[in-house]
């Protein structure tokens, strides 16, 4: 009597991509016999399963339909500079051999425990998924996000970094201000929580001035800001870097949304925004002629096509500086494929949106040098006129 799980999910496995164990049993000719899987979802049993051989000895069970929908979200608007990003919950499966006459459970073996978070990536990706490319203290150890270049942020807008902290000790996330010339104008650490599997970090100069974690003379200073986490003196991340834009007639806005590995990516669009308002209006048609009393008046003003509801919608069109191809390309292939899209209005203050444009392309600097993306917004609120 024995079963084996053979193959299990990674330790950090996307919520919303296969998420398979398979196993195997040394009884699958006895009589009646198919496997039980009890699933656990945070070290409570969740649901029972029944699975049969399909190769062989050998069976499966993928446990992502359940879990894209009891992991949650990551959310926006943290106060903090450090926060737990609260995307994840635990997953283990336990595998019980099921025969007899009548069938009843015999022998079993209970999985690892892993992390299944918020997230869901492609095929091609999911087939070579390393969930270490993104944990601290690893070799690449990156952030949660396929943005590789520096991009400019405003002085008041939000800039959110993730990453698979894996619930370790003594680290420090660590921000060093740096002026025009490359040089430190002050430094900031903060500790992560050792309970924190997956971190989210979120930096606003603005926000940080009026937290009195640096003075003003600091962010006028700031030209740049390196983001990185560690553990003592270790380097236990990349440096992330991000500049400050101050140019004056900044007409856009900022514009946030969920990636595809679960994190906030973020881009300000500088150039201009546009509101635009589409209506739609409800009504009926009056015969002309009606009764007052006894008499069939004619009247013109209360017949014909009459109104009794306006609805309006908003939409915004931003538009973004010139960009290089590299930037271009990831703006256009994350934020139009992001989920949970928000501009940020003020500090701390967000208007969910969705995007209304429905392809994108890839530029290539071979036929041109800079690039622009111009990306349409609905809002989701929409307004009513008073019904008669």
């Amino acid at each position: 009597m024995a079963v084996t799980i053979e193959d299990e999910p990674a330790i950090y496995t996307p919520s919303d991509n296969p998420i398979i164990w398979r196993f195997s049993s040394t009884q699958t000719a006895q009589a009646n016999f198919s496997y039980i899987v009890e699933v656990y979802v945070d070290g409570v049993l969740d649901s029972n399963h029944q699975v049969f051989p399909e190769v062989g000895i050998y069976a499966h069970f993928d446990a992502s339909e359940k879990m894209a929908a009891k992991v949650p979200a990551p959310s926006v608007g943290q106060t903090t500079f450090v926060a737990d990003a609260s995307n994840n919950r635990e997953i283990y499966i336990k595998v019980f051999e099921r025969y007899g006459t009548p069938a009843a459970n015999q022998a079993s073996a209970t999985s690892t425990t892993i992390n299944s978070f918020k997230a869901c990536i492609s095929d091609e990706q999911m087939q070579v998924w390393d969930y270490t490319a993104y944990t601290v203290a690893n070799t690449n150890r990156i952030f949660l996000t396929f943005l590789e270049d520096v991009i400019s942020v405003r002085t008041g807008a939000d800039y959110y970094l993730s990453m698979i902290a894996n619930e370790g000790a003594s680290l420090t996330a660590n921000l060093t201000f740096k002026d025009s010339t490359g040089a430190t104008v002050t430094t900031y650490s903060e500790a992560i929580g050792a309970t924190i599997k997956i971190v989210q970090l979120m930096i606003n100069l603005d926000k940080l001035v009026d937290d009195a974690t640096i003075t003003q003379g600091n962010a006028d200073d700031t030209e740049t800001i390196e983001v990185q986490i560690k553990s003592g003196v270790n380097e236990f991340s990349e440096v992330k870097i991000f500049s400050i834009n101050r140019e004056c007639g900044n007409r856009g806005q900022h514009l946030i949304w969920l990636n595809h590995l679960g994190a906030f990516d973020q881009f300000t669009f500088t150039h201009n925004d546009t509101h635009t308002t589409k209506t739609k209006d409800q009504s009926y048609r009056k015969q002309f002629g009606n009764w007052q009393g006894n008499d069939f008046v004619l009247d013109a003003y209360n017949a014909g096509e009459i109104g009794y509801l306006v609805t309006s919608n908003d939409s915004i069109e931003l538009v973004s500086d010139w960009l290089t191809e590299s930037v271009q390309n990831w703006l256009v292939a994350s934020s139009y494929e992001g989920v949970l899209v928000n501009t940020q209005t003020a500090l701390t203050t967000y208007s969910r949106v969705t995007i209304d444009s429905k392809s994108y392309k890839l530029e290539d600097s071979y036929f041109e040098e800079l690039f622009n993306v111009i990306i349409k917004l609905q809002l989701s609120n929409s307004r009513r006129s008073p019904k008669i």
